[in-house]
């Protein structure tokens, strides 16, 4: 007597594959836009099975399509057992241009009696002129930072996606209106001689800060 049955080989075994870590791209200057090239040249697979030319090699974001900023793409390899493996590359447009900020007028507080103000936030007063729309603005001293009377220089850096930053500043210059108040003054004096000596004067401040 005889039989017949089917041997089905099943293949489990996952390809092996190697991305490039990232890759530098030439950018459009007046859009930061770039063009995703094909990763499939630039991938290392293996497999148990498959050979070259029959993987299903498929990115996200596709081959061709326009992105702008740091982007990670996500590539699978599928061989002809249906195993799928990824890796990803990240792509950085190359930008050398820093941001232009242009910072507000100076800015002159009457603080009435008190003699402590807190730096306000000043983000929206500030001008940021960049073309790719990554950016960080960084405030210093920031808000909510109490200074005392007196000037004090307020500094803002924009820094974009790439590094590249610039910066510009103002000043708050913060006044009181209590006059000082003298404890001590000493009398008119009426000599002939010329070196005239007398007690120091003293005053006080509801600041604290004489000169």
């Amino acid at each position: 007597g005889s039989c017949n049955f089917t041997l089905l080989a099943i293949d489990t075994i996952t390809p092996v594959i190697a991305c490039i870590v990232s890759m530098d791209l030439s950018m459009n200057p007046a859009n930061c836009s770039f063009t995703v090239p094909n990763m499939a040249s630039t991938l290392t697979i293996t497999d148990n099975r498959t050979t070259t030319g029959n993987f299903i090699i498929t990115q996200n974001p596709l081959a061709g399509s326009t992105t702008v900023g740091i982007t990670d793409v996500i590539i699978s390899v599928t061989d002809q057992g249906g195993n799928t493996a990824i890796c990803s590359t990240r792509l950085f447009p190359i930008d050398t241009v820093a941001p232009v900020v242009v910072c507000p007028p100076n800015v002159t507080v009457n603080n009435g009696t008190s003699c402590d103000y807190t730096i306000l936030n000043y983000n929206a007063a500030v001008t940021v002129t960049e073309s790719c729309p990554f950016y960080s603005l960084f405030q210093d001293p920031p808000a909510g930072v109490n200074i005392g009377t007196g000037e004090q220089i307020v500094t803002f850096t924009a820094t974009d996606q790439m590094g590249n930053n610039a910066s510009c500043t103002f000043t708050v210059t913060v006044i009181e209106n209590i006059l000082p108040t003298i404890t001590f003054c000493p009398n008119s004096i009426a000599t002939c001689d010329p070196v005239v000596t007398f007690a120091d004067i003293t005053a006080t401040d509801n600041c604290g800060v004489l000169v």
